[in-house]
């Protein structure tokens, strides 16, 4: 996805000792950026997050949210100093890569997550997650054609 993720919302050693912390963190950057209401998009997320947890392993959580004021999928990643207990089930975060997708959009948005899914499962990518400082080359691991 072109622009899914900008360098401006690469977000590096931040620290949070809860999920709802950095939801309403992530979407008030969004919220800014994009002119949406912030309470719609932390709305959103929470709904989706009280299905199930969106931890996916890795130390990585995607939370994710679905709005109709959204014309294309916002990608937001945040990689933090410290891990923290993500969920009820002792889950430890370390990287939140929150997205936010058109309402009606399915198919795009579960490709979209496999493909974050797969970076996170590539030990080199994940390496260089882990280490770098460089905002346009993460960018450039999200961002696709």
């Amino acid at each position: 996805m072109n622009n899914f993720l900008d360098s401006t919302r690469v977000l590096l050693n931040l620290e949070f000792d809860t999920k709802e912390s950095i939801f309403k963190f992530l979407s008030e950057k969004i919220s800014l950026e994009f002119q949406i209401p912030k309470d719609k998009i932390v709305d959103s997320i929470i709904k989706r997050e009280s299905i199930g947890s969106t931890y996916i392993g890795n130390q990585l959580a995607l939370p994710h949210g679905r709005l109709l004021w959204v014309k294309s999928p916002i990608g937001i990643f945040c990689r933090l100093n410290k891990t923290f207990t993500y969920d009820e089930d002792n889950h430890i975060a370390k990287y939140v890569f929150l997205s936010i997708i058109p309402y009606h959009s399915n198919e795009k948005h579960l490709k979209l997550l496999s493909r974050i899914a797969s970076i996170f499962s590539d030990p080199l990518k994940l390496d260089f997650l882990s280490n770098s400082y460089d905002k346009q080359k993460i960018c450039a691991l999200f961002n696709y054609k």
